[in-house]
């Protein structure tokens, strides 16, 4: 199945109305507030990887090639572990789980991502795996199936609960998204050897294979517009980064918890967990037909939480309670 989406159209409302920009270093320092221990990863089933709390940069430097002007460079500090889905959830899991499917690439096979889910069918599904399995429901949620409508649960909303709070599944924080997806790695994107940066003039590129500036083809990495065949592809066939993630670049845009804002306009950098205003709900990670400025660790797209088209899928996550 082929589908004709024109990049503006899920872009539309996703532009920043506003100019707002952070003096920040071009090539940042180490984290002013270092985690109590190093970063690492502990491997607890085969779904899940835990990921330790750790302060990093969030956000691309004032150079990186194909950078939007709401990415502004700022530290951020995660204050406790978390587990997170080593795989976007498959069209199997989502149909175990809610007892259909609604991928739009059904022919892909449900060893693919789901897809055409919008952000409070993924809330759905996080409170329905929770039930499963007896644990804490993260989302409010009215309807049913396809025209569901959530949102955090109203005491999460009270500061300074926050959705990491909770005791069951959810989705990921902005901040916990790409500090999963950098894989310890500082540049645009992660790669075997420590992170790449797009070659000048060519973010938008799709008329060949791209090679990273430290010499790392690309479609050895993601599925995207030049290697994806205008479809999505089974999980786990490109390298998994350093933490041990899969697709955390291309194949589908992940959707996350938080709603959409300039970071200048956070009121903290710990923990952070979007802004308090609005409606939109922010993706990561770009998709299998975009170019490669879409796959950068930075890149941010948001749409109205009930948009969704074959273009959108998610990831879950879990907050360790110690």
């Amino acid at each position: 199945m082929v589908l004709a989406f024109v990049e503006c159209l899920w872009l539309l409302g996703c532009a920043p109305t506003e100019q707002s920009y952070q003096i920040v270093p071009e090539n940042p320092p180490e984290p002013a507030i270092e985690p109590e221990s190093t970063p690492e990863v502990t491997v607890t089933d085969d779904r899940f990887l835990r990921l330790a709390a750790a302060a990093f940069w969030m956000g691309s430097p004032l150079d990186e090639e194909g950078r939007s002007q709401d990415e502004d460079l700022h530290e951020v500090i995660i204050t406790r572990d978390f587990m997170v889905l080593k795989t976007e959830v498959t069209q199997e899991m989502f149909l175990d789980v809610m007892g259909y499917n609604p991928a739009w690439f059904s022919d892909c096979g449900l060893t693919c991502p789901v897809e055409n889910v919008s952000w409070s069918q993924a809330a759905d599904y996080c409170n329905t795996l929770s039930i499963s399995e007896d644990k804490e429901e993260c989302y409010e949620c009215i309807g049913e199936g396809e025209d569901i409508e959530c949102r955090e649960r109203s005491d999460l909303l009270i500061p300074p609960n926050r959705i990491q709070d909770c005791r069951g599944y959810r989705l990921l924080t902005e901040a916990e998204w790409e500090y999963a997806a950098r894989g310890g790695s500082a540049s645009a994107i992660w790669t075997p050897l420590g992170g790449g940066e797009i070659p000048a003039g060519q973010d938008h590129n799709c008329e060949s294979e791209l090679t990273l500036s430290d010499g790392t083809p690309l479609v050895d990495l993601a599925w995207y517009c030049a290697n994806a065949d205008a479809q999505t592809h089974p999980v786990a066939e490109k390298l998994p980064n350093d933490f041990g993630l899969y697709d955390i670049r291309g194949n589908v845009w992940e959707w996350v918890n938080d709603r959409y804002g300039f970071y200048s306009d956070y009121d903290y950098n710990e923990d952070p967990t979007g802004s308090s205003l609005g409606d939109h709900r922010i993706l990561r990670g770009g998709r299998w037909g975009n170019e490669p400025y879409a796959l950068r660790a930075a890149k941010r797209i948001h749409l109205s939480p009930d948009y969704k088209d074959g273009n959108f899928g998610f990831r879950i996550a879990m907050t360790v309670m110690e």
